[in-house]
C-alpha cells in the first residue's frame, strides 16, 4: 500500500478489515494512526482530502486476500487470545505495531531489495491522491 499508492504509514496503520471491500476491489481510508508518548493512537486522517476510497490493483488484492486468511489462521491458533483489533497490519500476536515498526520494515525491506533508503522514506513515497 505505501508503494503503490504512496498511503501515508498512519492510513495504513489504522486500515480496517471493514474498510477492505473485496467484492467492489476498494480500500477505503478514513483514519490514522499516530504515534504518541508512550505508543500509538488511532484519530482523524491529516487533511479531509485524506479521506477517501479508492480502487485496489489485482495484485494489491491478492496480497490482501493472503493477509485477510493469514489473520484467520493466526486467530484460530491464538484463540481467546488474539486481541481483534480488526487492523489489517497486526503484529505475530494480532496487536497493532507502533508507527516506527512500519517503518523500520520500510527500511529493512529497501535494504534487503538494495534500493537507495535515503531517497525512498515511509515519507517520501509520491502520493497518488
Amino acid at each position: 500500500m505505501l508503494a503503490v499508492y504512496g498511503f501515508r504509514r498512519g492510513e495504513i496503520l489504522a486500515l480496517g478489515w471493514d474498510a477492505v471491500d473485496f467484492d467492489a476491489n476498494t480500500i477505503g481510508i478514513c483514519a490514522s494512526r499516530l504515534a504518541v508518548s508512550g505508543g500509538s493512537e488511532t484519530g482523524a486522517t491529516k487533511t479531509k482530502t485524506s479521506t477517501r476510497t479508492l480502487p485496489t490493483p489485482a495484485d494489491l488484492a491478492r496480497a490482501s486476500k493472503a493477509e485477510r486468511k493469514r489473520h484467520r489462521e493466526m486467530q484460530l491458533q491464538l484463540g481467546t487470545l488474539w486481541p481483534n483489533s480488526g487492523l489489517v497490519v497486526v503484529d505475530a500476536l494480532g496487536n497493532p505495531p507502533h508507527p516506527d515498526t512500519l517503518t523500520h520494515a520500510w527500511r529493512d525491506a529497501l535494504v534487503d531489495a538494495d534500493l537507495p533508503t535515503s531517497d525512498c522514506t515511509t515519507h517520501g513515497i509520491p502520493a497518488r491522491r
